[in-house]
């Protein structure tokens, strides 16, 4: 643990160190003198002692009177030990350390034991003295010498060792009482002077601080210590650089507050630009994801495009030559007798030329030029018959552990299209949910109107709306990520070999109908997860058609009315001119657009069923311009393998109201020339 001390406890502790080693250097010096001068005392009094014994005996050795006989020095012994306290013997030796006299006459006799020491007079020229110590005594010693100057007696003074060391004890303990007291005194004045000298003004100068450092403010007097010392400038120096540091603080204040306005407004421009950059990084992201779907699209609708031309190219004629299949066998039936046993074959003849038929028209919708003029359609309607048709009763018997569940719905609006194309993108879907499903599993079909505030991002951005949703999920295998993309492509297929089903084209089929209609796409997919297909068509308030059952063969029976049969084809040719014959009409047919004109040149005709594609010459909507030029109330209907949506557009604008799709039916001629017929003689009435 670190002590920490004040100013004035430090200046103390140092001072009171000084002071403790001065009081014992004084007492060591003082000591050694007075023990010196104490010394000196006893030597020189007994040195006096000594020395008046000693001319006591020159004298004698003057009247040449011997030592020996010589008693009164005894008593002259006892006399000095009596005389002076502090003497404790005094006695009188020959040179070889016997005493001769003493002031104990009991030491006659004896020798004194100072053998070893060292004493040589010598002669009277010799030391004065000798100090020595033996049996705890300290002795001065003074020779004596005869007539002859020769050494013939010792003079021994002795008094206790003892006795010094008192007198040195007391001296240092009457030196340091003495001492102590005045350094008390010291001490006590020297705190004095500390405190209103040193530490009382630095005390006040730490108040300052801190009051400054606690935030308060402080007059002039409270700063200034008036002194003239070194404190009292510490202080002055301390208030100027006070009144330098506020000033500077009020200044440094005002570059602050002029600093955070500059900040401020940087902050704000600096926001601005790094929102705008946001919206721009974000709209650039935006143009990059939307510029990667378009792309995606561009080269699916490439691809589209290239399998679609190729389809639309052999479509026509397929359809032409699938017409035969389908209204021959037609024809046949009805000259048929009801227990004919031909009926059956000839039934499987036509189905399987309406089945060709269905697959040629995948292929027109997959070229984009399937679609026909678009009615009102509710999609709850399609679904209900497809539920109720006899291809669903199929797939329910082949996947009996497959579970259907149907959510519609209930004031579903209506869309523009068709419902043969919706049933169709229908099929399609239901059909790969099944195939999807290894053992048990679960489809549902499913309806709802919804709007959306905002752009939904999924398969594709759907723009914001009201729209009608047609859903289809299941709990199949499920499509990888990577591969969503591309179920839409003709012929893709992840289908395990032996349950595939149709042409490979579904999925393409499914596209190309939605995108015909106007329509968007969601895809999710979990693997083994199951799948979810949302299509989103635009709503109508138009109202739906009812259904119409099978009209009678009487109700479109013709009455010897002329058509005139366009087409480029002489099957076709001779399968209309063949119905329109057993419906009761006159028929007349050309091979081309141009014969036609001439033959209208020369004749009339109540109905021209005009073939949109004719190769060579003029086609279908050309040829009817040239009519109506010539024979502005020609009525006409258009039939074609496919049909290019502008052409017909265009042609209808033109007064054409029926367009036929090949192979078309008995029922459908002659319900469309029936229909154009009647219209026809309304007009005329």
């Amino acid at each position: 643990m670190r002590l920490t001390y004040s100013l004035r406890k430090k200046i103390v502790i140092v001072s009171v160190c000084f002071l403790v080693i001065g009081i014992l250097i004084n007492t060591t010096i003082h000591s050694l003198i007075y023990i010196d001068s104490f010394k000196y005392a006893l030597v020189s009094r007994a040195h006096v002692m000594a020395t008046t014994v000693k001319y006591k005996l020159d004298r004698l050795f003057q009247l040449y009177i011997p030592l020996q006989d010589i008693e009164q020095f005894d008593s002259q012994c006892r006399e000095i030990t009596s005389t002076y306290d502090d003497i404790s013997y005094a006695m009188v030796t020959d040179i070889g350390w016997n005493i001769l006299f003493h002031n104990d006459a009991r030491e006659h006799g004896r020798k004194f034991p100072a053998q070893d020491i060292p004493l040589d007079f010598g002669t009277e020229e010799g030391p004065g003295y000798i100090f020595f110590t033996a049996r705890n005594f300290d002795n001065v010693a003074i020779p004596v010498f005869n007539l002859l100057g020769k050494h013939e007696a010792t003079v021994i003074i002795g008094f206790p060792h003892a006795l010094i060391i008192d007198k040195i004890n007391q001296m240092i303990w009457n030196s340091l009482v003495i001492t102590l007291v005045l350094t008390l005194i010291m001490l006590f004045f020297f705190y004095m002077i500390l405190t209103t000298w040193v530490t009382r003004p630095f005390a006040r100068l730490l108040s300052i601080i801190e009051k400054i450092r606690e935030g308060g403010n402080l007059t002039q007097s409270e700063n200034r210590i008036n002194t003239s010392d070194e404190i009292g400038q510490m202080s002055e120096a301390f208030y100027n650089l006070l009144s330098e540091l506020k000033a500077s603080q009020i200044q440094l204040e005002h570059h602050t507050q002029e600093l955070e306005i500059k900040v401020e407004a940087r902050t704000r421009e600096l926001n601005i630009v790094n929102n705008n950059l946001m919206l721009h990084i974000t709209a650039l992201e935006q143009v990059k994801e939307e510029e990667k779907r378009l792309q995606s699209q561009l080269e699916r609708s490439q691809r589209l495009e290239a399998v679609g031309n190729l389809a639309s190219g052999v479509a026509h004629d397929l359809n032409n030559i699938l017409s035969g299949l389908i209204n021959y066998p037609e024809l046949l039936l009805m000259e048929m007798p009801p227990d004919s046993p031909f009926i059956t074959p000839i039934m499987n003849i036509k189905r399987a030329g309406e089945r060709a038929a269905a697959m040629v028209q995948d292929l027109l919708t997959l070229a984009r030029r399937g679609v026909a003029l678009a009615i009102p359609v509710n999609v709850n309607s399609v679904i209900n018959d497809f539920l109720s048709s006899p291809e669903y009763k199929s797939f329910h018997n082949q996947y009996e552990k497959i579970n259907v569940t149907v959510k519609l719905e209930k004031d579903l609006a209506n869309i523009m299209g068709t419902p043969f194309h919706i049933s169709k993108v229908l099929m399609n879907l239901f059909t790969n949910s099944l195939e999807a499903i290894t053992g048990e599993g679960e489809i549902t079909i499913s309806t709802q109107n919804v709007y959306f505030e905002n752009p939904q991002t999924g398969f594709e951005t759907i723009p914001a709306g009201q729209y009608v949703v047609l859903w289809i999920s299941d709990s199949g295998i499920g499509i990888p990520q990577e591969q969503v993309e591309k179920i839409f492509e003709p012929f893709y297929t992840k289908k395990v070999l032996g349950r595939r089903s149709g042409t490979g084209l579904g999925m393409s089929v499914v596209y190309s109908t939605v995108k015909d209609h106007r329509g968007f796409i969601d895809v999710k997919s979990v693997v083994d997860g199951g799948t979810s297909i949302r299509l989103y068509f635009r709503p109508t308030m138009a109202r739906a058609e009812e259904y119409k059952e099978e009209l009678p063969f009487s109700d479109y029976m013709g009455k010897g009315e002329l058509v005139l049969v366009v087409d480029d084809m002489k099957e076709q040719r001779d399968i209309a001119e063949t119905i329109l014959k057993r419906l009761g009409y006159n028929c007349r047919s050309v091979d081309s657009g141009e014969n036609a004109l001439i033959y209208l040149e020369k004749n009339e005709a109540d109905l021209v069923v005009l073939d949109m594609i004719m190769d060579p010459g003029i086609d279908g909507l050309e040829t009817y311009k040239r009519i109506i030029e010539k024979w502005p109330k020609q009525k006409a209907i258009i039939t074609s393998g496919y049909s290019e949506t502008s052409r017909i557009m265009e042609i209808q604008k033109l007064g054409v109201n029926t367009y036929l799709k090949k192979p078309y039916s008995v029922e459908k001629l002659g319900v469309a020339i029936r229909t154009e017929m009647e219209r026809s003689n309304k007009e005329k009435s």
